[in-house]
């Protein structure tokens, strides 16, 4: 006993070009990589900017050549340093440079903050020094880094792969629908 069926191919045939289509946009492919890329600076900018401590405002005076001079110091320098002049991390990251090296797409984040490395990674002092910005001596000879960008970092790493299957999923859902 014997049974005709018919298939219908229409959608496999349509799924086919769909892929042909995607393979051939490398633009529609190279824009995803790039917002892939600062997507995940955008997140990395975001928890080191919390990360990062402010110094309090203060004010503080000096004898200068038997003159009183009063210094006036707003915190918050390092931390409006990630951004380039205090921006949000997403407006930034959406301006970012993407630098395409080989299969690897890489954002620079930095801060241009004179003293971020020493607070970053700790730095040395000398112990019965008197800082006037301060109106005390310092104690110790080493104050340990605050690792903001370094615990940030490893902080996204862990998120990355999650948060790549989504923005994957979010792509194939454009493209096939």
């Amino acid at each position: 006993m014997s049974k005709n069926f018919t298939i219908d191919v229409s959608q496999l045939n349509e799924l086919q070009n769909k892929l042909s289509a995607m393979a051939d946009g490398k633009q529609q492919l190279e824009a995803f990589f790039r917002d892939c890329a600062k997507a995940l600076a955008a997140r990395l900018l975001q928890r080191v900017i919390k990360r990062t401590p402010v110094e309090e405002n203060r004010s503080y005076t000096v004898i200068q050549n038997g003159q009183p001079r009063t210094y006036h110091v707003k915190g918050g320098a390092l931390r409006r340093g990630w951004t380039a002049g205090g921006s949000s991390a997403d407006a930034w990251a959406s301006s970012a440079k993407v630098v395409k090296k080989g299969n690897t797409y890489e954002v620079t984040v930095s801060n241009p903050v004179e003293y971020a490395p020493y607070v970053e990674y700790g730095h040395r002092q000398q112990p019965g020094r008197y800082v006037p910005a301060l109106g005390k001596r310092l104690k110790k000879a080493w104050v340990p880094g605050k690792f903001m960008l370094t615990l940030s970092t490893q902080e996204v790493e862990k998120l990355t792969p999650a948060l790549m299957s989504q923005m994957i999923n979010e792509f194939l859902n454009k493209v096939f629908t």
